[in-house]
């Protein structure tokens, strides 16, 4: 077989090589060049573990398959039934099917990458355009792409993209352990002393699907909507009535899906704040000021405007989502 053959072969069925794994990412690079370090636990089909250091301390993500629990320093600590759609970088890494078709692959020799053998590959966009679909994190100036794919499991040990020969960002998966036996309580999560776990909506009729002019017609607030919105992404509007002897306000989301199901975003709104984002900077765009924090591959942003609160959250890269941000307005209907 040649080599491009193996490569395309790894690339094709990793998830079917290992039932667990326990290993550490490391982002770098991107508009920050900052760095952040991300330890996880996964067991198939649903369970996850995330620990990420931050500013304030340890962020925590613990998804048993039927709950799971988010911690911050700064938010503290909620559970809420599983929804399996929080993204935290290693996803396509683990299970990079989307490569064999949306690159071109040009092997370039074996190599070892954290104490695994791997093969090196450069590649490129296969169409214009197609590289901002493949990673956890856009490259849409990226000119080409380098990887290490590991020659044992299929998994993508470092992935990186390239403007003129240069990495812009890279990921790479370090500490790899493949099918050892995790130790228990991995995926129970234990609140740090004297936290509080709070229960997301308890006792609410679930978020109904609506419209945007149904949700701005029956919200108790004025409803804000992007006027610059994710080009092809696909939007759904929910809105949750709220219970007022449970001290629990009405909200409205919007969730935007994209074509290659990669990148996420949505946009909370209520009338009080969602989230208290204690680590956060403050940036201005378009005379809106703006709080913004980066956890990751994660990006939050809170704002008010006409008396309404919006948390938004995205993989999306933070200049993009403060424009987004920014753009938002009342609803109007269409003229």
């Amino acid at each position: 077989m040649s080599e491009l053959g193996e490569l395309l072969e790894l690339l094709v069925r990793p998830g079917e090589r290992f039932q667990s794994v326990r290993g550490t990412l490391r982002h770098g690079g991107g508009p920050d060049g900052t760095e952040t370090v991300t330890r996880f636990w996964l067991e198939r089909p649903d369970r996850v573990r995330v620990e990420r250091d931050g500013p304030g301390g340890r962020d925590v993500f613990v998804d048993d398959g039927e709950r799971e629990w988010h911690y911050t320093p700064a938010s503290g600590a909620t559970v809420h039934p599983s929804q399996r759609a929080v993204i935290h970088g290693f996803e396509l890494l683990l299970d990079p099917v989307p490569l064999a078709g949306l690159l071109v692959l040009d092997p370039a020799g074996r190599t070892v990458h954290g104490g695994r053998e791997g093969i090196r590959a450069r590649a490129r966009a296969r169409w214009a355009g197609s590289g901002s679909e493949l990673f956890p994190w856009p490259a849409e100036d990226a000119d080409a792409y380098d990887l290490v794919v590991d020659a044992e499991r299929g998994v993508v040990l470092r992935l990186a993209s390239l403007l003129d020969g240069e990495p812009r960002e890279v990921s790479e998966l370090t500490e790899l352990a493949f099918d050892e036996e995790l130790p228990a309580g991995t995926f129970v999560f234990t609140a740090p002393p004297g936290e509080r776990v709070r229960e997301l909506s308890p006792g609410l009729p679930r978020a109904e699907e609506l419209t945007l002019a149904e949700a701005a017609e029956r919200a108790p607030f004025v409803l804000l909507v992007p006027r610059r919105s994710p080009e092809g992404a696909e939007l759904s509007v929910f809105l949750a009535p709220g219970d007022e002897r449970a001290g629990e306000p009405a909200g409205v989301g919007l969730r935007y899906r994209f074509p290659s199901g990669l990148h996420y975003l949505s946009i909370g709104q209520g009338s009080r704040p969602e989230l208290d984002l204690g680590d956060a900077i403050r940036i201005e765009r378009d005379g809106v000021e703006l709080r913004a924090r980066d956890w990751g591959h994660q990006r939050q942003i809170t704002l008010e405007r006409a008396g309404t609160h919006v948390l938004l959250v995205s993989d999306l890269p933070l200049e993009l989502l403060a424009e987004i941000a920014a753009s938002l307005e009342p609803w109007a209907p269409e003229a």
